[in-house]
This record gives structure tokens, C-alpha cells and sequence, in this order.
């Protein structure tokens, strides 16, 4: 209790929703979301109070989310670099004080790797998701097929998790796949020719 399926598919399909701004996506958000709640009552591993408080909780955290994006970033943007560095590497790593869990590591390092990209993203690489159809398919593509050799790879050339020295490779497997989506993909995109520049 509650459903982090559930909790988690309303905040990111619906955040995703706010940003694409369609009624058809909404629809599908929406759709999306039920289907996850119920397949979590459906395979067992929740009962149905467990999915609706995890729907009540992501509602929540979608509200705080569309109220304090824009003036979060712009507070955040107006910080110098190592201001932003600091919080980008301190946040993560409170998160691990309150606990110690490989899906804590798993988080916290997705976390890290995101936000330290997303500091130097947003300087360094100019990068817009529009394109021509087939630069999208290859973007895809390439940035798919990279982030499974980094995760797979990674995962069979690090020790295992639940010591020490395994769960700081799991931190550090986790904190390369947030980087490679945040600002490695789309540094590689631009390199290649296949994304245009940000307006």
C-alpha cells in the first residue's frame, strides 16, 4: 500500500499528458493508467484500495507537479552551475538516507545520472525532438538499442547487488542510464545530424 504501478503511472503519463496538451492523449493517458491499475489487482499484487490510493497519490504529485514546474525551473535555471550540481548529486543521495533498497539505488542513481545531464544539457547541447519521421524512427532506434547495451551490459560486468561494492555499481549502472537519456542521447542526435537545434 499503495501501488507505486499505479502511483507512478498516473505522475508520468499524466505529466506527459500536460506536456503534449492533445484530448487524444489525454484519452490514452487515461486508458494507460487503468489498464496498469488493473493489471496490478488482475496479476495479484495489490488489492483494489491499494491501486486507489496509489491513483489518489499520483493525482497529487501530477497537482504539485503542474503548479511548480514553471516556477521551479525558472528558480532552478537562475542558479550558477555548481549550485545546480550541488543539488543535482545532494538531493539523490538524501533520498538514500531514507532508504537503502535496490529500487532506492535504482531511483536515486536515475536520478543523479538525470540531473547532473540535465544541467550540462541544457548549456551545452541544443537539442529539439522535431525532425523529419524517419530521424524520430532512427532516434529511437539508436538511442533504444544503446540504453540496453548500457543497462544489460553494465548489469553483467558489474557485481551483483546486496553488498556494498554491488549496490555503488547499481547507483553508478543506474546514474549512466539517466545520463545517456538526459543529455547523451540528444548530444549524440546533434552529432549525428539527426535532431535540429532548440528554438
Amino acid at each position: 500500500m499503495p501501488s507505486g504501478h499505479a502511483q507512478l503511472a498516473v505522475t508520468v503519463w499524466g505529466a506527459i499528458a500536460v506536456r503534449v496538451q492533445k484530448i487524444w492523449f489525454w484519452i490514452l493517458a487515461t486508458i494507460m493508467v487503468l489498464l496498469i491499475g488493473f493489471s496490478r489487482v488482475y496479476l495479484g499484487v495489490h488489492f483494489p484500495t491499494d491501486v486507489l490510493v496509489g491513483w489518489i497519490i499520483g493525482c497529487i504529485l501530477l497537482s504539485i507537479y503542474i503548479v511548480a514546474r514553471s516556477p521551479l525551473e525558472k528558480w532552478l535555471s537562475g542558479l550558477n552551475l555548481w549550485l545546480q550540481l550541488l543539488m543535482a548529486v545532494v538531493v539523490p543521495l538524501l533520498l538514500l538516507l531514507f532508504s537503502h533498497s535496490a529500487e532506492a539505488l535504482t531511483s536515486a542513481g536515475t536520478l543523479f545520472g538525470a540531473a547532473v545531464g540535465l544541467v550540462f544539457a541544457r548549456r551545452y547541447v541544443s537539442f529539439s525532438v522535431r525532425g523529419p519521421w524517419w530521424h524520430r524512427v532512427l532516434r529511437f532506434l539508436i538511442g533504444f538499442i544503446i540504453l540496453l547495451a548500457i543497462y544489460l551490459g553494465l548489469k553483467a560486468a558489474f557485481p551483483p547487488g546486496g553488498t556494498v561494492v554491488g549496490d555503488i555499481f547499481r547507483f553508478l549502472r543506474y546514474s549512466l542510464v539517466g545520463g545517456w537519456l538526459i543529455i547523451g542521447a540528444p548530444w549524440l542526435f546533434r552529432l549525428m545530424r539527426l535532431a535540429p537545434a532548440a528554438d
